[in-house]
């Protein structure tokens, strides 16, 4: 499953060029395919029981200021959870912070226009 999602993701252009999905139409913003493969990589991680491999996506998720909100917000929770797995309960309690949270939720609404 991680080989799968992680060659997923080496397929997607870097920029935000449409990604052809046939026989759909292509995907004129590749970036909340992109999200979305960083997320269930994180979740594969850490259902593989490997937080350090599962920090990295959720990070980069987070990161992520075109990724949809509630995708952005997985990788938080995915984050804190790696970081409790980690014994690093400090920074589990830095990835579910309100402020955080809320920037997330700011950046994103601005992104789109809301």
């Amino acid at each position: 499953a991680v080989v799968s999602t992680q060659s997923t993701g080496d397929l997607l252009p870097p920029g935000s060029e449409s990604v052809k999905c046939l026989p759909a139409a292509p995907v004129k913003d590749p970036s909340e395919l992109r999200a979305s493969v960083l997320c269930k990589l994180a979740y594969v991680w850490l259902e593989l029981g490997d937080p350090l491999q599962a920090i990295k996506p959720a990070q980069s998720l987070i990161e992520q200021d075109t990724a949809p909100v509630h995708l952005r917000l997985l990788g938080c929770i995915y984050a804190a959870e790696a970081n409790i797995l980690m014994d690093k309960t400090y920074e589990a309690t830095c990835c579910l912070s309100r402020d955080l949270v809320e920037r997330i939720k700011h950046s994103s609404s601005t992104a789109h226009g809301e």
